[in-house]
């Protein structure tokens, strides 16, 4: 249809048809997702801003082509350099039961109940909340991906360093127990087993 319209356009000045390819070229720009990388995650909304520049600027294939490496670079350094964090409990977590507070003796006609067990502590990053509690002489720290031969550097600074941290700080005394929290660890590589 197009083929058989051109020759009506040649009529037409230039700025109105940059206007019409603007008008139709605004409706393919995604502000609101753009606005949602924003808010959600900096680094996609980087990738985003990144394509978007590389393509009005250099072409498709070229801003697809930076948008490409730029989102391999980011998960490169995420993977070489994961987040290492020391963990604290939270206030108010890991204390006995109810049952615990119970000072009376049994009915000698009821069957002794079980022991009470202590409710897990909840840990976090002190980071995150610093009014996490640090355990004197233990440090709890959380390993955040898998360890491979790219981080298992990265990983054993991070941890010799909290190490250092909890070994200066007066309140904590020279730290007798290191707990590595290996839950979000899904891989483990000979390198990591090494260390």
């Amino acid at each position: 249809m197009l083929l058989f319209l051109t020759p009506l356009f040649e009529l037409v000045p230039y700025n109105a048809m940059g206007a019409i390819v603007l008008s139709s070229v605004l409706g393919l720009l995604e502000h609101r997702h753009a606005a949602f990388l924003l808010r959600a995650n900096f680094r996609d909304f980087m990738v985003w801003a990144a394509a978007f520049a590389g393509t009005v600027t250099m072409g498709v294939q070229s801003g697809l082509l930076v948008a490409v490496v730029l989102a391999l670079g980011l998960v490169i350094a995420q993977t070489a350099f994961p987040n290492v964090t020391l963990l604290g409990r939270l206030p108010g977590t890991g204390a006995r039961g109810p049952c615990a507070a119970r000072t009376l003796p049994l009915p000698p006609s009821r069957p002794p109940t079980p022991p009470c067990r202590p409710r897990p502590g909840v840990f976090r990053s002190v980071a995150q909340y610093p009014r996490a509690l640090l355990t004197p002489h233990i440090a709890v720290v959380r390993v955040d991906a898998p360890i491979f031969f790219g981080n298992v550097q990265w990983v054993r600074a991070r941890i010799d360093a909290f190490q250092a941290e909890c070994d200066a700080a007066p309140a904590l005394g020279p730290l007798r127990c290191l707990v590595l929290d290996m839950a979000p660890v899904s891989f483990l590589d000979a390198a990591g087993r090494g260390q």
